[in-house]
């Protein structure tokens, strides 16, 4: 594979006819014919791949900052015996907050040196086997992430705008536990057509690259599953929870607190709640500004853009970056 192919733009093999994924996170094709738009240099000039390169450098070693901040809360919440419920769903999310981490590394900070500065290397049938096979498992993590945040929430709510059934259906620990399975298994099985839109084929001479399977290029596939499904499952339907539920939890939040002010001795448990409630509100505010941004370029650009110098490729880059900061 010539070498300016490595400078194709940013996209995941979701759609049609595409070479390269090279979007950091949101990886989608630009329109709905099938029809890849990424283009090689000109289009990336050298500036724009130092910038590119600059950037996910950087937020690779953020990353490997909110990987040990994960870790860390991890293991703090484990000395924390009070709210067992909040400890188990809040070290959950930050494991899997982990292995998006981990992989997206992966896929990008040390996919870049690979290919910028080893060249060919980035053409290794092992690496992009490693890359096609590891990459829908990013998908995954998302999935998880987004939607262990909404169970989050909502057991939050049932815990404080209805005690009395959250108490008796919801905030229990094996109806927890139940939740957090049936969330990872949708985020399994929702994303397992990722694993066969791309395959590697092998060139000779050490080499290879990637061909799109047929049925990514079928266009019920594309407006249904890689359009339809992925804004419904990773944006509107979690936003629309998450709105409804944080609102009416911060109203009781902020009751909670003027109560507090009134009364002059306090419950420790009382306390803790209230607690468990403020980060709870705080986990589903970052949330919202840290994707809102992201899926509203998303459905505006589609990712396309002429010339790496337009406005279009820096704004895409920098909504990126606050994506993958939801996950630190």
């Amino acid at each position: 594979m010539k070498k300016t192919n490595l400078f194709q733009v940013k996209h995941l093999a979701n759609r049609g006819n595409f070479k390269r994924i090279e979007k950091p996170f949101l990886f989608k094709m630009n329109n709905s014919t099938g029809q890849f738009n990424g283009t090689v240099d000109p289009v990336h000039t050298h500036d724009c791949i130092i910038f590119r390169l600059g950037l996910y450098t950087v937020l690779g070693f953020f990353c490997i900052l909110g990987f040990i901040g994960n870790a860390i809360s991890i293991s703090v919440l484990s000395k924390d015996h009070t709210s067992p419920i909040a400890r188990f769903l809040l070290q959950t999310i930050s494991l899997a907050d982990n292995a998006f981490l981990c992989i997206w590394i992966m896929q990008y900070t040390i996919r870049y040196y690979i290919e910028y500065a080893l060249g060919g290397a980035g053409n290794s049938p092992a690496w992009l086997y490693t890359r096609v096979f590891t990459f829908p498992l990013l998908y995954m993590a998302q999935t998880e992430t987004i939607w262990l945040t909404v169970v989050i929430a909502l057991n939050r709510y049932m815990a404080v705008c209805k005690p009395y059934l959250g108490a008796r259906y919801c905030n229990t620990p094996i109806t927890v536990y139940r939740e957090v399975a049936v969330v990872t298994a949708f985020s399994i099985l929702y994303n397992l057509p990722r694993y066969f839109e791309l395959k590697v084929v092998e060139t000779g001479n050490g080499t290879a690259s990637w061909a799109p399977a047929n049925y990514t290029a079928n266009y019920y596939y594309r407006v249904i599953y890689t359009d339809g499904f992925y804004q419904l499952f990773s944006f509107i339907l979690p936003l629309i929870i998450l709105a409804y539920v944080n609102i009416n939890v911060t109203l009781a939040y902020r009751a909670a607190q003027k109560r507090k002010q009134k009364m002059i001795g306090r419950a420790r448990k009382e306390t803790n709640e209230n607690n468990i409630t403020l980060v709870m509100i705080i986990i589903v505010l970052v949330f919202m500004l840290c994707l809102a941004p992201a899926r509203i370029v998303q459905l505006v650009t589609q990712y396309k853009y002429d010339h790496c110098h337009e406005t279009a490729f820096y704004v895409i880059h920098v909504v990126n970056v606050l994506e993958v900061s939801y996950f630190l």
